[in-house]
């Protein structure tokens, strides 16, 4: 699933794709209309968005077929379009992650975190904003073999992970 899962008291998850919204509410057995649920005592709450370091609407390149294949055509979904690949592009609402980490009243456990390539910009804006201090572990899969331009900004990021005294970063999430 491409979404951000934040732990904590609270749980947040964040689908950008409707039918990844649906599915999830639905195993949840939550309605879609915004209010949180309860699962084993703890909060869950949904929302229908990506991640990125703005506001606004972002092109989601996802496979040809992924309508009727999602479960198998899921996997090549993503926020940058592939080179070679038959892909159909549709907008989703973005939320400023930054404005959504700032919003927390708490301390984050965990982030998981496979943003299909915006994960770059969104860990350089939590570094940027001094917000790296607020996680106790970070999870994160990485694109720079799939999308080279981002090698050299992925290759700063590790070795500010591995700099870190806040937080246990891990970047090879798979």
């Amino acid at each position: 699933m491409t979404a951000a899962q934040i732990l904590e008291q609270s749980q947040n998850a964040l689908p950008p794709q409707e039918l990844q919204y649906t599915h999830l509410s639905l195993i949840l057995g939550a309605s879609l209309n915004w209010k949180p649920i309860f699962l084993v005592r703890q909060t869950v709450i949904i929302h229908n968005h990506a991640i990125g370091i703005e506001n606004g609407t972002i092109s989601f390149f996802r496979a040809s077929e992924f309508l009727d294949q999602p479960d198998s055509s899921s996997l090549a979904s993503s926020t940058l379009r592939r080179p070679g690949q038959r892909q159909e592009e549709i907008k989703v609402e973005v939320i400023n992650f930054i404005d959504f980490v700032k919003s927390l009243k708490q301390r984050v456990s965990i982030l998981k975190m496979d943003v299909e390539g915006a994960e770059v910009s969104v860990l350089e804006q939590l570094y940027e904003h001094d917000l790296i201090q607020n996680f106790d572990y970070i999870f994160c899969e990485t694109h720079e073999l799939q999308f080279p331009d981002l090698l050299e900004r992925t290759w700063q990021l590790r070795a500010q992970a591995e700099a870190s005294t806040s937080a246990a970063i891990y970047l090879d999430w798979h």
